[in-house]
C-alpha cells in the first residue's frame, strides 16, 4: 500500500451488525476524495458478539482494513 496519508481508527465492541455499513460508508467517503493512501484500523475490544468474524470477512474483501483484537476488554482509551 505504500505510505498511508489517512488512517481511520475504530475502537469496536459488540457492533457486528453495524460494521458492514460503517466500513462501506468509510470506503465511499474515501474513494470520493483525492486521498488514495488510506487505511482503516479496527480495534476489536473483546467483543461478545460476532464482531471478530464480521471483521475477518470484511478484511478478506478490503485490503485497506487491518484488525487488532484484544483478548479482554481494555476500553476505548486503550484502543
Amino acid at each position: 500500500m505504500g505510505r498511508v496519508t489517512y488512517s481511520w481508527i475504530l475502537p469496536i465492541r459488540d457492533k457486528a451488525e453495524a460494521l458492514p455499513k460503517l466500513i462501506s460508508e468509510i470506503r465511499k467517503a474515501m474513494e470520493g476524495i483525492t486521498v488514495k493512501d488510506w487505511e482503516v484500523i479496527a480495534i476489536n475490544d473483546a467483543s461478545n458478539d460476532e464482531t471478530a468474524l464480521v471483521l475477518r470477512l470484511l478484511a478478506k474483501k478490503i485490503p485497506k482494513l487491518t484488525i487488532v483484537s484484544f483478548p479482554s476488554p481494555q476500553g476505548k482509551w486503550a484502543a
